[in-house]
C-alpha cells in the first residue's frame, strides 16, 4: 500500500495540485491588479474573505490529514490481513476457518469504510464552508458596488466589469478547497512513505571499513553474547575456533540458539558483547557487502523466486564482480548439486519459469536449486540451517550428496537435526541454553555419555514407527 497507493497520491499532488496552485496563483495576482485599478475599495472588500478562508482551510487541513492517515492505515491493515490469509489458505481450509476469516475481513472492511466515510464527510464540510464564505464575499462586494453606483462613484458598466473580475478571483479560490483535500491526503501518504525511507539499518559498514579479501575461512567466536531483547540472552559467552575448510555441525534442543549462532556470522545481527571474527578480523570491522559475498547461507525455508530455473541459479552471482554467469557455468553448478537431471525433465528445461515460491518443485528439488545457487556464488564459507527438514529419504540422500559436493574445501557450519548430516561433520557442537556445553566428533561425544549422548538416544536410537 505504501509502495503503490501512497506513492500514487504523492505523484498526484506533485503533478496536479502543485501545478494547479501555481496557475491559480498567477490568475489571482493578475485579477487583483485589474480590480485595484478599477476600484480599490471594492477590491479590499472582495479580498477580505481571504484571511477567513486561510484560517478555515488550516483547520480543515489538520482534520483531513488525520482522517486520511487513519483511512490509509485501515486500508493497509485490510490488505495485509488478506495477504496473510491467502498465503496460509491451506491452514484456513484445514481448520474450516473460512467463515471466521470472512467475518474478520468483513469487520476490518467495515472499519476501513467508516474511516473513508469520515474523510469524505470532512471534505464535504470543507467544500460547503468555502462556498458559503465565497457567497458572503460576493454579496458584500455587490452590495457595496450597488451603493457606489447609487451615489454616482461608480458606473453600472464598471460594476458589471468588476463583477466579472470577482468571479475570476473567486473561481480559483473555490479550487483551493480541492487542492487542500489533495495535499492533506498526500501529506498523510508522505508520512507513511517517509516512515519507511527514514528507517535506518542497525547493521551498516563502518566508515572506511576495508573489504574482506582472500578468505581462508577461519571463524572464531570470542566471548560472544547476544539477545534479541537485552535482558534475555539467547547466546551466553560463546567461545569457539573453527578451522578453515572444516565442517562443523551445531545440534541441540529447540530454542537453544542454533539459528542465532549462524546469523551472527554474516552480521544479520551484532553481538551484545564479544566479537565474531573471520581470519582474525572482527566482522564489524570489514565492509559489510564483501563479508556477505564471502558467505553462502541456505536457510531452513528455501526461497525460490518466480523466475526461470536459469535465473534462480544465477541469482547467487548477483552483486558479484564476475558478471552474469554463462549457461555452461549454470549447468555445471546444477550437475554438482545433482539438480541437472530433474531440470532437463521440466517442460522448458532451464528456461522453465517456476511458480510462486517454487510451488511446482518438490522440497528436495528446491533445496538442490539453492545448493546450485551456492555453487555459482562460490563463497568460501557455507552456512546451512537444517537443510534436510521435511525431505523424504530419497530426496534427503540426493541433497546429502549435493551438500557433500558443495562443502568440500569450504568452511561449513550446519545446524542439523538429521543423523546423516551430523555423522559427516568433522566436529559437533552441542548447544544448550545458549552455551556450547560439549564438542567433539560423534564417537567422542557418545563415549562421554553426556548431554549429546542423551540427545542422540532420544532423537535417533529408537525411531518411532511409521504411521500405517
Amino acid at each position: 500500500m505504501r509502495l503503490t497507493g501512497d506513492i500514487v497520491m504523492l505523484r498526484e499532488m506533485v503533478v496536479s495540485a502543485l501545478l494547479s496552485t501555481l496557475s491559480h496563483t498567477l490568475v489571482v495576482v493578475g485579477v487583483l491588479g485589474v480590480m485595484l485599478w478599477i476600484n480599490w475599495r471594492l477590491t479590499l472588500v472582495a479580498a477580505a474573505i481571504a484571511p477567513a478562508l486561510f484560517i478555515l482551510l488550516s483547520i480543515f487541513r489538520v482534520r483531513l490529514t488525520e482522517a486520511a492517515a487513519l483511512q490509509r492505515k485501515r486500508e493497509g491493515q485490510l490488505v495485509s490481513s488478506a495477504h496473510e490469509v491467502l498465503q496460509a489458505i491451506h491452514v484456513v481450509q484445514s481448520n474450516t476457518a473460512e467463515a471466521h476469516e470472512e467475518e474478520r475481513f468483513r469487520a476490518m472492511n467495515a472499519r476501513s469504510l467508516r474511516a473513508g466515510i469520515r474523510s469524505t464527510r470532512i471534505e464535504a464540510q470543507l467544500h460547503r464552508t468555502v462556498q458559503i464564505t465565497i457567497a458572503v464575499g460576493v454579496g458584500a462586494t455587490l452590495g457595496l458596488g450597488a451603493f457606489e453606483v447609487l451615489r454616482g462613484a461608480l458606473s453600472p458598466g464598471q460594476l458589471l466589469v468588476f463583477a466579472a473580475y470577482v468571479r475570476g478571483l473567486y473561481g480559483p479560490l473555490r479550487q483551493v478547497s480541492k487542492v487542500v483535500q489533495r495535499t492533506a491526503k498526500a501529506s498523510a501518504c508522505a508520512d507513511r512513505v517517509l516512515e519507511v525511507l527514514e528507517e535506518k539499518s542497525e547493521i551498516e559498514s563502518r566508515p572506511g571499513a576495508p573489504p574482506l579479501t582472500n578468505v581462508r575461512g577461519a571463524i572464531a567466536f570470542r566471548n560472544v553474547s547476544f539477545g534479541y531483547v537485552p535482558e534475555r540472552l539467547v547466546l551466553r559467552e560463546v567461545c569457539l575456533d573453527i578451522a578453515p575448510r572444516t565442517t562443523v555441525a551445531v545440534v541441540g534442543p529447540t530454542g537453544s540458539g542454533k539459528t542465532t549462532f549462524l546469523n551472527l556470522v554474516p552480521r544479520f545481527y551484532d553481538p551484545s558483547s564479544g566479537d565474531v571474527t573471520i581470519d582474525g578480523t572482527p566482522v564489524r570491522d570489514v565492509e559489510l557487502r564483501s563479508l556477505r559475498r564471502a558467505i553462502s547461507y541456505l536457510t531452513q525455508e528455501v526461497v525460490v523466486m518466480g523466475l526461470s530455473v536459469r535465473e534462480n541459479i544465477a541469482y547467487g552471482a548477483v552483486g558479484g564482480s564476475n558478471g552474469e554467469p554463462s549457461l555452461e557455468a549454470i549447468e555445471r553448478a546444477a550437475r554438482a548439486a545433482f539438480a541437472h537431471e530433474f531440470i532437463v525433465r521440466l517442460p522448458q528445461g532451464y528456461d522453465t519459469v517456476l511458480g510462486e515460491r517454487g510451488s511446482n518443485l518438490s522440497g528436495g528439488q528446491r533445496q538442490r536449486i539453492a545448493i546450485a545457487r551456492a555453487f555459482i556464488r562460490d563463497a568460501g564459507i557455507l552456512l546451512f540451517d537444517e537443510p534436510m527438514t521435511g525431505l523424504d529419504p530419497l530426496a534427503e540422500r540426493a541433497v546429502q550428496r549435493a551438500f557433500a559436493n558443495l562443502s568440500r574445501g569450504r568452511t561449513t557450519i550446519v545446524v542439523a537435526h538429521h543423523l546423516s548430516t551430523i555423522l559427516h561433520a568433522d566436529r559437533i557442537l552441542f548447544l544448550q541454553s545458549g552455551q556450547i556445553i560439549e564438542e567433539g566428533s560423534h564417537d567422542q561425544l557418545l563415549e562421554r555419555a553426556g548431554a549429546y549422548a542423551e540427545f542422540y538416544r532420544t532423537q535417533w536410537s529408537s525411531p518411532a514407527p511409521e504411521p500405517a
